[in-house]
């Protein structure tokens, strides 16, 4: 080999070598990135259905005891957007726990309500809700919780400042099962 060659080869090496890492570098980002938003989306899909559940046992205690306590909550739910950003389902979830702090009490009074099939079917219905809602927080937190490592450290902070790659937010919000710790109890 000329010495023409190696310093070609060195140059290639020089310059393909940082270019392959900027590159692999950025498509993790954009990999991750992409899989957070889709747990946002699968974040936002539990939370609908666990509001689902609540709304469905709030109305069967109003249709049992012909009682219309929950009617307000209930319109209330139904007036909010489907596509709720995370922050709006925060609020949303701290809103809907006063709703099942009110039905855990209702229930906890009225042992032939909580005890119908119909109530107990709503009342397995919600468990998988809270379920899903856990695995999909907890899902969404975890993939948080690497990128953000990823996107902080060196060398990567700078790539990442450089084509705007920013840390995600946590889902911070504590759901508390009030209603199926009742159940529980029983």
């Amino acid at each position: 080999m000329s010495a023409q060659h190696i310093v070609l080869l060195v140059i290639l090496i020089v310059i393909m070598l940082p270019a392959s890492w900027l590159f692999v570098t950025l498509m993790i980002f954009k990999i991750r990135a992409q899989r957070i938003l889709h747990d946002r989306d699968s974040l936002a899909t539990a939370i609908t259905q666990y509001y689902g559940s609540l709304s469905s046992l709030a109305k069967a205690a109003e249709v049992f005891k012909d009682d219309h306590t929950f009617s307000d909550l209930l319109l209330w739910r139904l007036k909010q957007p489907t596509s709720l950003t995370i922050d709006k389902h925060e609020t949303f979830l701290k809103k809907m726990q006063s709703l099942e702090t009110k039905l855990a009490v209702m229930y906890r009074q009225d042992a032939v309500l909580a005890s119908t099939p119909m109530v107990l079917k709503l009342l397995d219905d919600h468990q998988k809700a809270y379920d899903s809602l856990c695995t999909a927080k907890r899902r969404h937190n975890d993939h948080v919780s690497s990128y953000n490592a990823m996107v902080k450290i060196f060398p990567n902070n700078i790539v990442s400042r450089l084509f705007d790659y920013r840390v995600y937010a946590f889902f911070n919000v504590s759901i508390e099962p009030i209603l199926l710790k009742h159940e529980k109890d029983s």
